[in-house]
């Protein structure tokens, strides 16, 4: 999911479980069953305690070395207390002309695509990092 702050930066974690990419998009892996959108919120819940609005899909995409695809959607999370998960190290806030390296290419394609919807898609501003 991606999501936009009042400074335009975007909210990114800084993972565990991906040593060659650490710092990533909120998600994860979908359950059997699941949908798309239930699956992102239950994500998001998981690795913050934070609920999110959904927004639309901004893309779409398959790594070139995986076999599964990534769904991008926009989101704006709910004011409340961040806690992460013992699988996330930190959460920050981006400057998305200054990502981290080692991101995947679809995030990156995705985060550009996404800012041409921030301006109705910004966060609360009582999410505090």
């Amino acid at each position: 999911m991606i999501a936009f702050n009042e400074d335009e930066h975007v909210f990114m974690l800084h993972h565990i479980f991906r040593p060659h990419a650490p710092w990533g998009l909120p998600g994860g892996w979908m359950g059997r069953h699941e949908s798309p959108e239930n699956c992102i919120q239950r994500e998001i819940r998981e690795e913050t305690g934070l609920d999110i609005q959904l927004g639309p899909v901004v893309h779409v995409a398959q790594e070139a070395q995986n076999a599964f695809l990534t769904i991008f959607f926009l989101g704006r999370l709910q004011p409340g207390s961040m806690e992460l998960s013992a699988e996330i190290l930190e959460a920050a806030w981006v400057d998305p002309f200054g990502l981290p390296p080692g991101l995947f290419a679809s995030s990156r394609l995705a985060i550009e695509k996404a800012m041409h919807y921030h301006p109705q898609w910004l966060v609360d501003e009582q999410v505090q990092v």
